[in-house]
Order: C-alpha cells, then structure tokens, then sequence
C-alpha cells in the first residue's frame, strides 16, 4: 500500500503543478516538463499523456502535443473513458483544428431501465435495448460490464454507422425471492459516453 500511497500521492502533486503552472503561466519551465515525461515512463495513462501534450501546446511544441494527444486517446482503459470524456474532445481539437464534437459517434438507447415484472426463482429471462448512432462517424461498443455475474450479456462487436440500430441482449437468472437491480455498463466511443447506464428490474416471490 505504500507504494500505491506514494504513487498517488506523485501523480496528483503533478496535477497541482500543472494547474499551478497554467494559472500563473510558466508553462516553459523545463521541471514541469521532466516531471511529467518521467511519470510516462513508468506510468502511460490517460491524464498523464493529456497533461504532456498541454504542455506542448503551452510552448508551442504542436509536434509533440499531437503526439502526446494520440497516445491519450488510443489508451484502452474503461476507467478513463469514464472518468476523462470531457478532455477527450480537447485533445481532438489539438490534433486537428477543424475538428467538431458533433462530427462523433453519439450513443442513444430507447430505454435506460427494462422492468422485467414477477420472475419465478431460477427462472431465467431476457431483455433488449435499442442502440441508436445519432452521432456522424460509427459507433463502436468497446465493452459492457454486469454489476451481477447473474446477467449475461451479448451485443454486435461490430461498428454501427450513423443512423443505424444495434442491440444489447442481457439475459438474467434469479436464484432467490427478493428485488432485484442490476446494471449494464456500456463503453463505448462516443462523445457522450460516460459510460450510459441500463438497469434490469424484477421481482421475485
């Protein structure tokens, strides 16, 4: 735990360097840049690559910032897609300046909640949700994940193109009498993922 500690303690001192650096404008300071390089090194997340490539826009490096700017994007981490979708349109916009939100994959669902109703103990039953692309390029579905290994789920792997429907199929058992909400948490590459939510409710008696 101390290692974990300290390394923590490490990246969100760097993050409070670098907000300090922008407030007070000093982004040529060459330890802002060191330090952040040597963090990549043993640690290439998400914010670590979208501090750096800040860095470079900041002093005018566009060479480095693109490339900071694509390793953060193409990091594969469900974590970071929660928690960073606002930077990612950032970072787009350093990679091209012609770039526009409304031109991303956009993640639309006829329903977040299906209420499957009165379920038989060790009945197992199904539910569906429509995925809509209202986005311009395809959307993909990179992953979805069940708050219950009591839910199966299964849905295309492959891109839906702009205006086109996909589905999300979950199929869920109950063992014992009781309410039941589950969760689907669906990740995805588009601009309003956060991740999207969908909730499997049912009763059992």
């Amino acid at each position: 735990m101390g290692k974990i500690t300290k390394a923590l303690n490490q990246f969100l001192n760097q993050i409070l360097q670098v907000k300090l650096a922008e407030f007070k404008n000093i982004y040529k300071s060459t330890w802002i840049r060191d330090s952040l390089l040597n963090n990549i090194k043993s640690e290439s997340y998400f914010y670590n690559n979208y501090l750096i490539s800040k860095y470079f826009v900041n002093t005018k490096d566009t060479i480095r910032a693109i490339s900071f700017a694509k390793k953060a994007l193409t990091a594969k981490n469900e974590l970071d897609a929660f928690l960073y979708t606002p930077l990612r349109s950032e970072l787009n916009f350093i990679i091209n300046k012609n770039y526009k939100i409304s031109d991303e994959p956009y993640i639309a669902v006829n329903k977040t909640i299906c209420d499957l109703g009165v379920v038989k103990p060790n009945e197992q039953v199904e539910a569906a949700f429509s995925i809509i692309n209202k986005g311009k390029k395809p959307l993909i579905i990179k992953n979805i994940i069940a708050s219950c290994e009591c839910t199966l789920v299964n849905w295309e792997r492959k891109p839906i193109p702009s205006g086109a429907t996909s589905f999300i199929k979950a199929k869920l058992k109950i063992k014992k009498a009781g309410l039941f909400n589950k969760n689907l948490y669906v990740f995805s590459n588009a601009y309003n993922n956060t991740p999207l939510i969908l909730s499997l409710k049912a009763r059992s008696f």
